[in-house]
């Protein structure tokens, strides 16, 4: 772009009159550059599909086959007609609780909600077989995608629907128990509020791995019979593991010389054996100690202490996997219940006496 500049140079005479000298021209070549935006709005009509799972939250078509009889072939679930109930294998729920935002509460000792994503809660029993019942209408409401995880673990009929299911289902009587998951937490809170009554402070520190961990042990964990090993060896770590040593020791009787610290498990045995004698604790601690010993065939494998492991629980190798990992928290939470009750009443500290002063030279 070309662009004409004139200059004037100016004379200012004494009578202030200008006059013009010379003028002068030159030309100069710029370059400018423009930038220009524009939008462009356009509306235009989307036709709506005929289906719409999401916003218009249409039905989707059941396609996902369930065996629904102990001799049928397998069929896609109806969600309307006579009430039925489905059989699962216990292990959907570790696949169902790795799914994000899912987790698990119990309601009564064998039944609870099984919660695979924050939208769907499952009402789930246990029968004596250790496999799972679930309304076949509550499954039948799951999405597709959730249907083929339920698939993948469902089972044909076998034994009988859950007592405690159908109580609360049909009867609409649940059940007045508690599941041994439920029973460990509060057997740890009732030790350490006994034990911080008594002593000034409680026995078990509750870090948040420890909580968590305690969390994580519940009975579906059982798949295998290494996997029995493997929930013990959890349950040492929250109840023994984490068991305050020096004020075990402090409540029980004094060490003799050369003798070694003893373990949490043995030192919370010694301190109750002041209270109700040895025999009595050491019958009380032998779940404890059935714990640990099926906890070291975690590690390495001992068939004694798998036998004395499963002895001391009374835990027999024909039951259910489930139901062995369901007896073990059950007999661990009944020990610290029976611990606390002794701790509860503990007798006060009595203060010492001060001794005479000695008469002689």
């Amino acid at each position: 772009m070309l662009q004409t500049f004139l200059c004037f140079p100016m004379v200012i005479s004494s009578l202030l009159v200008p006059r013009i000298t010379r003028v002068r021209f030159w030309k100069s070549s710029l370059e400018h550059y423009h930038r220009i935006n524009s939008e462009r709005y356009r509306n235009e009509w989307i036709a709506p599909h005929g289906i719409s799972y999401r916003v218009r939250d249409d039905p989707e078509p059941q396609h996902v086959q369930f065996p629904v009889d102990a001799t049928g072939p397998t069929q896609p679930l109806k969600k309307s007609g006579d009430g039925y109930w489905l059989w699962f294998h216990p292990s959907l729920v570790p696949v169902a609780l790795a799914l994000r935002d899912s987790h698990l509460h119990w309601y009564t000792q064998d039944t609870g909600s099984l919660v695979p994503s924050p939208e769907h809660g499952l009402h789930f029993g246990v029968n004596d077989l250790g496999l799972i019942n679930i309304y076949g209408k509550d499954v039948a409401r799951l999405p597709n995608w959730l249907q083929l995880i339920f698939a993948s673990h469902a089972v044909r009929p076998n034994g009988r629907v859950s007592a405690e299911l159908l109580a609360s289902q049909v009867h609409t009587r649940p059940a007045e128990t508690l599941a041994p998951e439920v029973m460990l937490s509060l057997a740890v809170e009732d030790l350490n509020e006994a034990a911080t009554t008594a002593w000034g402070q409680p026995v078990i520190r509750l870090t948040d791995t420890i909580t968590a961990l305690m969390k994580g042990c519940h009975r579906f964990r059982v798949q295998q019979q290494t996997d029995l090993y493997v929930l013990a060896k959890d349950v040492t770590r929250v109840v023994l593991e984490s068991m305050d040593l020096d004020l075990l020791l402090k409540h029980g009787p004094p060490l003799k010389k050369g003798e070694n610290r003893p373990g949490t498990r043995t030192a919370l045995q010694r301190a109750l054996a002041t209270q109700i004698g040895a025999d009595p604790a050491r019958d009380l601690m032998a779940p404890l100690a059935g714990v640990y010993d099926l906890r070291l065939n975690d590690a390495h494998h001992a068939q004694d202490k798998l036998e004395s492991g499963l002895r001391l629980l009374g835990i027999q190798s024909t039951w259910p996997l489930v139901r062995q990992g369901e007896h073990l928290l059950g007999q661990t939470a009944i020990t610290l219940r029976e611990a606390a009750c002794i701790i509860r009443a503990w007798p006060p500290s009595q203060p010492l006496m001060p001794q005479p002063l000695s008469t002689e030279a």
